[in-house]
């Protein structure tokens, strides 16, 4: 029994020897072609169409279901395609605006060696640009009033050399240079193109200057464009008044004053013509009187009205300087009027006394009536006859009921009157009348010492129709 176990296992080892499997066959080397459908992209083109095939062994044979790895040195997103039933793969390829180089790997599998191809360069060109910018409208602006700059960006096409087309998504930069104000420079400023190219933008200078511009995109596919606004823009500064005082005193003597000027630039107001204005009411102006700037663009003058009014300087602007108003200044006052003065007794004997009288009232916006002037100081006056030198004798006060009274000597033959020289916000005024009074005896080396002893020669203020007092003024 041993020896048959034995041959029988003898059998077995011989039979396995016999039927072990055949050694393993080598790996098949792959062969993978690669190409483009345009292996130079612009901005009109930025997409390719990537092709190839993948083979394997000497006969070629097309190696269907694999999958290729598309990569580049920009690193595109590429999505991996996978061979056909003829082992063949397409592919988009979107440049990233420069140049790039794209290879082809397949893995390695126990029949498949790995298969590579490339590198395949695609070349990107840039485009070149051209911008323009202009302000519509006067060359010359307003400093601080807004303006528009506007212009256009456009790209050479790659298909026919010298066609423009419109450059959308551009952000376009612009900036103020050698501006006349140091402190207050413009403020630059940028917009993005249209889908037509076009770009706006409306800015506020407060001074002259150089306008410089560029219009560039995110996209590598283009050239920086630069322009520049020629002649710039030439802004005319602001004008102001400083200083601006208007007075007003009883008598209507009106006393106006200021000094125009620029800012920030300084423009030079001598000899430019400035308007004093009048108004009755604060909104209908018209003009009162034309006057020339002098040093520094100050202004000043003098007159008599006889009417309370408004008033307010005006420029109207040149080439070099904006229009300006000074602010309204009102000068008021209210009527006063002085009854007709009495005098008594009409014929006395030299330096004895006679009493004038008379009563003062003013207009009340309140009450919209003339009403007693209590409180006020009257100026008694004298002149004598055949004279026109007035002189000054005496002060009254009024009561409450406005009425005053006053004792005064009689230096000699002549006439009598009373002077109300005003309060604020009130007008001056006089007697509508004088009242003469006859005087008798005294030798004359007295009647000379009385004169140049007590009277002291006084001319009015305020010409009345008889000489003495003043006229009627409106509020």
């Amino acid at each position: 029994m041993r020896r048959t176990t034995l041959a029988i296992a003898g059998a077995f080892t011989l039979a396995a020897a016999a039927i072990a499997a055949p050694p393993a066959l080598a790996a098949e080397k792959v062969t993978i072609t690669l190409a483009a459908d345009r292996t130079t992209v612009d901005a009109d083109h930025r997409d390719a169409t990537i092709t190839g095939m993948v083979t394997a062994g000497a006969e070629n044979k097309p190696v269907a279901g694999v999958k290729v790895d598309l990569s580049s040195t920009g690193q595109p997103n590429i999505e991996d395609p996978t061979t056909d039933a003829e082992g063949k793969f397409t592919a988009t390829y979107s440049s990233p605006g420069f140049d790039d180089q794209i290879t082809a790997t397949t893995g390695a599998t126990d029949e498949l060696e790995t298969g590579t191809a490339g590198p395949l360069p695609i070349k990107a060109v840039r485009s070149k640009t051209r911008m323009t910018i202009a302000a519509p409208g006067s060359a010359q602006k307003d400093a601080g009033v807004p303006f528009t700059l506007s212009g256009l960006v456009e790209y050479e096409s790659a298909e026919a050399s010298g066609t423009w087309k419109p450059l959308a998504g551009a952000q376009v930069n612009i900036s103020f240079i050698n501006a006349e104000c140091n402190d207050d420079f413009p403020v630059p400023g940028s917009v993005t193109t249209g889908k037509d190219g076009q770009y706006a933008k409306q800015v506020k200078l407060p001074c002259g200057s150089a306008v410089n511009a560029n219009a560039s995109i995110a996209e590598p596919w283009f050239e920086t464009a630069y322009t520049a606004l020629r002649n710039g823009v030439i802004v005319r500064p602001r004008s102001s008044f400083r200083d601006v005082k208007v007075t007003m005193d009883p008598y209507g003597l009106v006393k106006a004053s200021g000094a125009a000027a620029t800012s920030p630039v300084y423009r030079e107001f001598y000899g430019k013509q400035i308007l004093l204005e009048r108004s009755w009411n604060g909104r209908n102006w018209w003009t009162h009187k034309t006057l020339r700037a002098g040093s520094y663009g100050r202004v000043s003058t003098q007159f008599t009205v006889n009417r309370s009014s408004y008033w307010r300087f005006r420029f109207a602007g040149t080439t070099d300087a904006m229009p300006a108003t000074s602010k309204s200044i009102k000068t008021w006052r209210w009527t006063t009027k002085m009854s007709k003065i009495s005098v008594s007794p009409r014929k006395v004997r030299k330096l004895k006394y006679v009493t004038a009288k008379g009563s003062l009232v003013r207009y009340s916006p309140t009450s919209r009536k003339f009403v007693a002037y209590g409180g006020q100081n009257v100026r008694i006056i004298f002149r004598y006859k055949g004279k026109k030198t007035w002189y000054h004798l005496a002060w009254a006060k009024t009561d409450r009921k406005g009425r005053f009274s006053k004792k005064v000597r009689a230096y000699g033959d002549g006439y009598y009157a009373a002077l109300f020289h005003g309060a604020a916000n009130f007008w001056a005024t006089g007697s509508p009348n004088d009242k003469y009074v006859d005087t008798y005896g005294l030798p004359g080396s007295q009647r000379q010492a009385g004169v140049q002893s007590f009277l002291t020669p006084f001319t009015p203020p305020v010409p009345a129709p008889n000489g003495t007092g003043g006229t009627t003024r409106v509020g």
